[in-house]
Formats: C-alpha cells, sequence, structure tokens
C-alpha cells in the first residue's frame, strides 16, 4: 500500500472524542475538579474502593473513628457473640436496639441526607441495587477485577458520579460490642432458618473485618469483599427486632449503602457460590422494603442466578468420596435450598409462579449435619468415618421449614397450571396435599414447647399450617358453601389472633411480606362473610373469636402502617370493608343491604390501581373487588349450597389410602443418606387421625427436629 492510501486511510478515521471537546470547556471542567478536591481531607477511609476515582467529602465518622455512641449498658444483661450456635428457645428481643423506651439502647449514628438519594426513613431505597449493579458492570474488564484507569473523559465523569452516590453516605465502624451483638441476632434469627452462610467460615470474615486497623493496605484491598457479607449482615440484623426505630432503619439503610461498594470485589472472585450467597443477603434485606415489585424482582434475580450457576443440579456438584460431611458440597445445598424456601415464600404470598419448577431440580436437600461435622475434602477431619451424625443440630430448623415449603411449592404450581380448573374438579390433588400438610404437623406436635413466646412454640406450627390450608381452600362464591367456607374462616381466625399475639409479645419482625400476608388474612375472613349467606353460615362462623379476630387484624395492619406508609392505603381499605360486611351476630336489625355503600365502593375503587400494585396476589384482589362491584350473593340458587355432612371434614382429613401414595409423587422423590431430612418420604407418615404413636414408635429424644417457622416472618 502506497503512503498517499495510507494517509487516506488514517484521514478517514472518526476522529477522537478528545479532540471535538472544547478547550475552554476542558480548563473550565478541570477547574471545577480542583476546586472540589480542594475541599476533601487528605485522609481517606480504610474502607473506600480500589478505585483512585472515588473521591468524596469524609465522614465526621469513618471506619477507624474511636467515637462510639453506642450505649454498652445495653449489653450488660447478653454475652457478646459465641462461636458456638445459640441455644434453642435464645431470643435478640430483650435487647432491642436504637428504640425509645424505658431500656437502655444502643443509638447509632444517623446516615447523612444525600440529595438524590431515597429517603432512608420512608422506604429502604433499594433502587441504589441497581446503581451498585450498574457499577460492578462498568468497572469490571473480561478478567472481572476492578479497571485502575480509564481514558475517556466520559467515563471519568461517569463514575465520578457513581462513586458519590455509592459512598456519599459514610457510616461509622460499630464498636465491637454494638458489631458482635447484631453478628449474634443474626445468628439467632436468621441463621437457623437460612443456613446459606457457614458458620466458622463467616466468623473468620467477621474477625478479619475487625483487625482491618492492624491490616495493610495491600491485604485489605484483598479482603473487600469479606467486608460486604459483613456489612449486609449487620444491616439485616438491624430490621430482625420488633423494636426497631427509625433511627436503626436509617442506619442500616446507610449499612446497605456501605456494603454496595463491595458488591464488584465479591463478584470479582470466582466462586459462584459467593455470588448466591451475595444474592440471598439482598434479599432477607430487600423483603424489608415497602415494595413489592423490588421484592419480587430482587427474589428472581436470586433464584435465576441459582440456576445459572447450576446449583440445582446434582450432576454439578463436586464428586467428593463423602458428601455429607463435605463443606464445599453442604454448602452449595444450603445456599440453594435458602434461595429455594425464599422464592416459595414470595410465591405464596404473592400467588405467582416459582421461578423454577420442583421437577427440574435434582439435587439432594441438605444433610442434617451440624457445622461443627463439616470438612474440607482432604483434611484429616474429612477422613473421619461419623456413621451417625448427631439427630438435632442447628440446621433441623431449616429442614423443617424447607419441607413445609416444598409442601405449599407444589400446591402453587398445581393452582397455576393452564388445566387446573379440570385438576380442581376433583377433590383428588387438595386431599393428597392435605395428607402431607398433616404428616408435615404430625412430626412437630410432641415437640412444641406450649410456655414458650418465640419460635419454638406451638402457636407458629399452627400459623404455618393454617397459612397453608388457606392456599389450599381461597374461597369463591361457588365453592364458599361447599367447605371451602368452614375451613377458611377457623383458619383465618387462629392466624389473625397468633400473630396479634407474637406482635404484642414482639416476637416477629417487621416484613412487607408479612403485611400483606395479614392484609390477605382479613380480607378472606370477610369474604366468607360476604359470600355466605345467613342461613348457610355453620358453626365456624359464629364463633365468638370472629370479631376479635377482626379487631386483631385491623390493629396488626395499623401498627405495621406505622412502619411503612405506603401501608396506609391496605390499612384503610381493610377497615372500610370490615365495617361494611356483616358478621354473625354482629348485623343490624331490618332487612340486610344488597351491597356495600356508594361512598366506601367509590374509595375502594379509586384505591385498586395502588391495590393492584402492592398486594398483587390475584385472588386477594378478586376479593376486594367482588366486595365492591357486586350484590351480596343472597338469593343464589339452592344448587350450590347443599347442607354438608357431618363427616366433611374427616372425609377431606383422611382417606388416602385409595389415592396416590407419596411415592409416587415425584415432588418427594429423594434418595437417602444418613442423617438427612431428605431421606425421610412421606411414605413413613400415617394421616393425622390415626394419631402420632401409631406412625413413631420412638420418644421424644428420637424425634429429629426442634420446630422453627417463622411463616410472617423470612
Amino acid at each position: 500500500m502506497s503512503i498517499t492510501e495510507a494517509k487516506e486511510c488514517i484521514s478517514s478515521e472518526p476522529v477522537s472524542r478528545k479532540a471535538r471537546v472544547s478547550t475552554e470547556y476542558t480548563r473550565a471542567l478541570e477547574e471545577r475538579i480542583i476546586d472540589l478536591e480542594s475541599q476533601i481531607p487528605d485522609e481517606r477511609p480504610a474502607n473506600l474502593s480500589a478505585s483512585p476515582r472515588a473521591r468524596t467529602q469524609e465522614s465526621p465518622h469513618q471506619r477507624g473513628n474511636e467515637t462510639d455512641h453506642v450505649s454498652r449498658a445495653s449489653f450488660a444483661s447478653r454475652p457478646p457473640y459465641s462461636r458456638s450456635m445459640p441455644q434453642d428457645g435464645a431470643s435478640s428481643d430483650c435487647i432491642p436496639l436504637g428504640y425509645s423506651g424505658p431500656c437502655p439502647s444502643v443509638t447509632l449514628p444517623a446516615p447523612h441526607t444525600v440529595e438524590g438519594l431515597p429517603d432512608p426513613h420512608g422506604q429502604c431505597g433499594h433502587s441504589s441495587l441497581l446503581i451498585g449493579i450498574l457499577a460492578t458492570l462498568t468497572s469490571t474488564d473480561s478478567s472481572g477485577f476492578p479497571r485502575t484507569q480509564s481514558k475517556s473523559p466520559n467515563v471519568h465523569h461517569f463514575s465520578q458520579l457513581t462513586d458519590h452516590v455509592l459512598q456519599a453516605d459514610r457510616v461509622p465502624r460499630l464498636s465491637n460490642e454494638a458489631s458482635d451483638r447484631l453478628v449474634q441476632i443474626y445468628l439467632e434469627r436468621v441463621n437457623p432458618r437460612y443456613p446459606f452462610l457457614h458458620l466458622a467460615t463467616f466468623l473468620g470474615w467477621y474477625e478479619l473485618w475487625k483487625a482491618h486497623s492492624q491490616m495493610g493496605s495491600a491485604r485489605h484491598q484483598q479482603s473487600l469483599w469479606k467486608d460486604y457479607f459483613v456489612t449486609m449482615v449487620h444491616a439485616v440484623a438491624l430490621l430482625l427486632t420488633p423494636r426497631v426505630s427509625v433511627d436503626d432503619i436509617a442506619t442500616s439503610q446507610s449499612l446497605y449503602n456501605t456494603a454496595m461498594q463491595y458488591l464488584a470485589h465479591v463478584f470479582a472472585q470466582p466462586d459462584p457460590v459467593l455470588h448466591a450467597q451475595a444474592y440471598l443477603l439482598l434479599t432477607l434485606h430487600a423483603l424489608h422494603s415497602p415494595s413489592s415489585q423490588m421484592i419480587v424482582t430482587i427474589v428472581s434475580a436470586m433464584m435465576r442466578y441459582c440456576v445459572m450457576a447450576q446449583l440445582h443440579l446434582a450432576e454439578s456438584e463436586p464428586q467428593v468420596p463423602n458428601p455429607v460431611f463435605s463443606l464445599e458440597v453442604q454448602t452449595r445445598r444450603r445456599v440453594f435450598w435458602s434461595a429455594y424456601a425464599l422464592d416459595r415464600f414470595i410465591s405464596w404470598i404473592y400467588h405467582i409462579p416459582n421461578n423454577i419448577m420442583d421437577e427440574h431440580i435434582s439435587v439432594e436437600l441438605f444433610s442434617n449435619v451440624g457445622d461443627a461435622d463439616l470438612h474440607h475434602e482432604g483434611s484429616e477431619d474429612s477422613r473421619i468415618r461419623i456413621e451417625t451424625p448427631s439427630q438435632k443440630t442447628h440446621v433441623s430448623p431449616a429442614l423443617h421449614l424447607f419441607r413445609c415449603r416444598r409442601i405449599q411449592s407444589r400446591i402453587i404450581s398445581t393452582m397455576m397450571r393452564s388445566d387446573f380448573k379440570e385438576i380442581d374438579a376433583s377433590t383428588t390433588w387438595r386431599e393428597h396435599m392435605l395428607g402431607e400438610l398433616d404428616s408435615w404437623r404430625s412430626q412437630l406436635r410432641l415437640l412444641s414447647d406450649v410456655a414458650s413466646k418465640s419460635y419454638t412454640s406451638d402457636r407458629w406450627v399452627g400459623m404455618a399450617y393454617n397459612y397453608t390450608i388457606l392456599l389450599l381452600h381461597q374461597p369463591t362464591k361457588e365453592n364458599v358453601c361447599n367447605g371451602f367456607g368452614d375451613r377458611s374462616v377457623p383458619a383465618c381466625v387462629q392466624i389473625a389472633m397468633t400473630f396479634r399475639t407474637f406482635q404484642k409479645d414482639r416476637q416477629t419482625a417487621q416484613l412487607w411480606p408479612g403485611l400483606l400476608s395479614q392484609v390477605a388474612v382479613g380480607i378472606t375472613l370477610l369474604y366468607c362473610f360476604w359470600a355466605t349467606p345467613p342461613q348457610h353460615q355453620t358453626i365456624a362462623y359464629r364463633s365468638r373469636e370472629v370479631p376479635d379476630a377482626l379487631r386483631a387484624c385491623s390493629t396488626a395492619l395499623a401498627i405495621l402502617a406505622e412502619r411503612w406508609v405506603q401501608a396506609e392505603p391496605l390499612r384503610d381499605v381493610f377497615d372500610v370493608l370490615a365495617k361494611e360486611v356483616p358478621i354473625y351476630g354482629t348485623a343490624e336489625e331490618g332487612p340486610p343491604p344488597r351491597r356495600i355503600s356508594a361512598e366506601s365502593a367509590s374509595y375502594i375503587q379509586s384505591q385498586m390501581p395502588l391495590l393492584t400494585s402492592i398486594v398483587m396476589h390475584r385472588g386477594v384482589l378478586r376479593m376486594i373487588r367482588e366486595m365492591t362491584t357486586e350484590d351480596f350473593p343472597r338469593s343464589l340458587d339452592e344448587e350450590f349450597h347443599h347442607p354438608l355432612p357431618a363427616s366433611h371434614d374427616q372425609t377431606m382429613l383422611g382417606g388416602l389410602g385409595g389415592h396416590m401414595c407419596s411415592e409416587e409423587c415425584p415432588f418427594f422423590h429423594e434418595p437417602t443418606h444418613p442423617g438427612s431430612m431428605a431421606g425421610m418420604g412421606a411414605q413413613a407418615f400415617s394421616p393425622l387421625e390415626n394419631g402420632i404413636s401409631s406412625a413413631y414408635e420412638v420418644d421424644d429424644e428420637t424425634l429429629m427436629y426442634p420446630l422453627l417457622f417463622g411463616s410472617a416472618e423470612f
């Protein structure tokens, strides 16, 4: 090629972006940057990200700052976290964090208000997650490690903007005592139900996090990904006490925003299990956000990542000689099944399809083996043969929870089928699920602690059972008089009364899905009375506890509306319907009304667009819409109202002998292995009416699984 041709080729290339920038603009921009940098102190906090472009004004409270606003008196009655798991029944609620009351409290500094960031006092502000993900994608190259330089001015200016958003909301380093307390709260209230963080491994990260002041700069940079997990555990733990204050919520959001700095460092690690654990912590924090769309989005992203990482496939697991006691294998399983349980929890609350079908899952449930018995492959301890692990471990409660979630998953999957109307024409599938549910409940009855006010009480068993009863028997005008109302009304009454009792005892965390579950319970109870003509209301409708349950539900919603302003329409709509729907024994004399008042109907209809976006549950929205726009079903044809035989309930509970047994259901097909709940097929259980002793020839000590199920919580 000639020199002329080469020159032509060069001249035909596009002019660089830098050449088109005005020199006056560049000079003015540089002067502005210099002016901003002059306002920043020379010291840099030790926990800034690796990017040298991250320049924000330092908070007066830095991680290494010794300023401590934490009242030590609040920790005097409790020891710091222990490397051993908390004992059953341990409660962290007796020492609240940052609430106004007679007891000493932890007073954490409120985060700085930054223009453009969501108000942490009003919501959890999970929109910062989108910025964190965007920053992760724009600050990593193909190798997955953060870039340290950029030649593009536009990229430089964009990075300054994102760094400002991510790092402006600085948080002080908590005192060791306060930090230990938050870790203890997490280990007591979350880890037994979702054990995706191995105890010894996480405590190692935590000790490293506390030792940052003695750590060299290079070593600190290499461990920044661990800071994400510690900071997120702190953020989640702050929200777990029922006495959470406005300052606690704001501080938790500030911790969350700080954790977003480290997200890129987590995803720079090659281990996909770490990435899934990061998603799980994001999900746990999101459950406190008053945004149904955000919760569903994060849960879907979490489950989809687990699928992309093939955590749901048995063939993708590491091939080890003793997987039951393999730390790597069991951690993978715990991570996946924790994500599964959260996914099913959200599917149940919003009545939406699961993110992965049960038939596509081949990985076994994790073993009923404690953390102390899990070992790295190749270590000396991994070669020790343990024939039978301890029957009661800290993961046993999670195994109970997950089995109930799997029953709920099968129910939801069936209801979501396009041919569900044909399936529902027969009672076979519902009887089968009732049998499985009763088998689950029968395992726990002997382990209930009647005197307990926490998760080991028999009241939590009743809530779990009754929630699933409601899932199985969603009432309509056509079926409410054919047994569905008789099952739904007592279940709603028991749930509302129990939830209010736990709320008074401050034994339930305040979660947005928990609020929605109470809305669904209250609306279902009102709908049963609205849809059932008085002459067909059975003894279940005439319970003296029904008015108390409605008051309890109204009170619970009012208290939760104090936490979230977004919950006020839910509270108000329920209260309006509660005044309009006649309840047995409370109806006024005279002819019954044909429908609710025009004023109430107009108000509820004006709120329907908002309710649709918040509730999302089609069944609940249908019941609200029918009660608002249709007449009371007082003149339905008698063909819909055949009197129920006295043996109806017994028929629903029993009679599974002629139906397909559990081992024929692919949902319960699992290989057996020592110490794992997965090996206990439902074929080992008999129907509830046959009694417990006939099914279990064992004493209380040999029953494997302690009770722990917080339906209204995670």
